[in-house]
């Protein structure tokens, strides 16, 4: 059913609660996972020519996010791997609801697990605007795991 699923992650509790559903999914239907974390830095903190300058390093900034997220995808591809799991790894740019949407889209995924968030969201304390963004924009199932 499965065929190729998206498991969003930014390391964080909810995410890892995530990990167990989806090795379970994974080997009940023999997919293939895409790891996937994001990281954003807003365009208006980028300067728009050489002679603007900012308090942060944001080229190091950015390079340290790109290896945070390295970091976090190949240690879930690990823990995928030891349960014989097909599973390829992509840190990806952008704001996080957007970017999980569209490489689930790109990558043709029949299936988005994300772990929800605490309190963020008012309206439904139980689910944070990304994991909103993703139920109300994927063109495929999502599993929410709190």
């Amino acid at each position: 059913m499965f065929k190729k699923i998206l498991f969003a992650t930014d390391n964080s509790a909810h995410s890892e609660k995530a990990l167990p559903q989806l090795i379970d999914l994974a080997k009940t239907n023999n997919s293939e996972v895409i790891v996937f974390n994001t990281y954003y830095i807003p365009k208006n903190l980028k300067a728009n020519n050489e002679s603007e300058h900012h308090y942060v390093d944001l080229e190091k900034m950015e390079k340290n996010m790109v290896e945070y997220g390295n970091k976090i995808v190949n240690d879930a591809k690990q823990k995928l791997e030891e349960q014989n799991i097909n599973t390829k790894t992509v840190v990806g740019n952008g704001p996080a609801g957007i970017t999980i949407v569209n490489k689930a889209k790109e990558e043709n995924c029949d299936l988005i697990v994300v772990g929800t968030r605490g309190m963020r969201n008012i309206q439904n304390p139980m689910i944070s605007s990304v994991s909103n963004f993703v139920i109300h924009n994927a063109k495929c199932s999502v599993l929410l795991v709190h």
